[in-house]
């Protein structure tokens, strides 16, 4: 082989390599899935700022309804007390709550102790708290713990129940009760 022939296999090789790498073009595939990953980094990072977003909604609407609630307690509070006379005491601090629940539970005719633990839920900005009051007790029948009921209702002003759930058990019921007053705050 002479030395024109070398020359011109090398430059036919050249220019075939070069028609080579421009029938695939990399350069335009890198910068293709360089802006597909930035789209699906963006379309994730979208995604996740709408998840928080809507939970954040749904947190305002939770709050927004337990304010309205709390705005409906407060309306039937003061209607209650506008009803009453204004009486001072209505609305006054129990100190003996826990005990005069528990006191009227023999005088239903419940012969076992309930157990009973006490609370409190502030509201800020309001000068009432709620005192909650849970009592749980087993192995009773309905109608002693529901004049038992009665006589806490009776003997402390202001007490209502929040939560009552029964359970059968193997020898009788099983109650849960939750009471709640609402005071003014000292």
């Amino acid at each position: 082989m002479n030395r024109r022939t070398r020359d011109v296999e090398t430059m036919l090789s050249a220019l075939a390599s070069s028609a080579d790498r421009a029938n695939k073009p990399t350069a335009v595939v890198v910068f293709c899935v360089a802006v597909l990953g930035a789209s699906l980094i963006f379309a994730m990072w979208s995604m996740n700022a709408a998840g928080a977003a809507s939970r954040d909604y749904e947190r305002t609407l939770r709050e927004y309804a337990n304010v309205e609630r709390l705005a409906q307690v407060l309306e039937h509070i003061q209607r209650e007390r506008a009803e009453s006379g204004d009486e001072p005491d209505i609305y006054a601090r129990e100190p003996r709550l826990l005990s005069t629940i528990s006191q009227a539970a023999p005088m239903a005719g419940i012969d076992r102790t309930p157990t009973i633990t006490g609370s409190r839920e502030t509201m800020p900005g309001s000068p009432l708290v709620r005192q909650i009051v849970t009592a749980q007790i087993d192995r009773q029948d309905v109608a002693s713990v529901m004049e038992w009921i009665t006589i806490a209702l009776r003997d402390i002003p202001g007490l209502h129940i929040i939560r009552l759930t029964m359970r059968p058990t193997n020898n009788g019921w099983q109650f849960q009760i939750r009471f709640g007053r609402w005071e003014v705050q000292e």
